[in-house]
């Protein structure tokens, strides 16, 4: 693997930490859960709770409390 690569790969999980802030992107908006892409192996399951102040759609950059990581 090229060196570049390794480092873009490194910089991307260095950036998730667990109880940082985050941003993403809404894949799909659920009765209870809005999936959100936060560039990591799995998207994030945001209850919809959390936004009903919020006009949100699917394809929006919203910031996200990264509260911990699957291994």
């Amino acid at each position: 693997m090229n060196q570049e690569l390794m480092a873009m790969m490194e910089n991307s999980f260095k950036e998730l930490r667990e109880h940082s802030i985050v941003k993403g992107i809404i894949l799909d908006i659920k009765p209870q859960v809005v999936l959100v892409d936060i560039g990591y192996k799995s998207e994030g399951a945001i209850p919809v709770s959390e936004f009903e102040d919020e006009d949100i759609q699917v394809g929006d950059e919203v910031e996200v409390l990264l509260q911990r990581l699957e291994n």
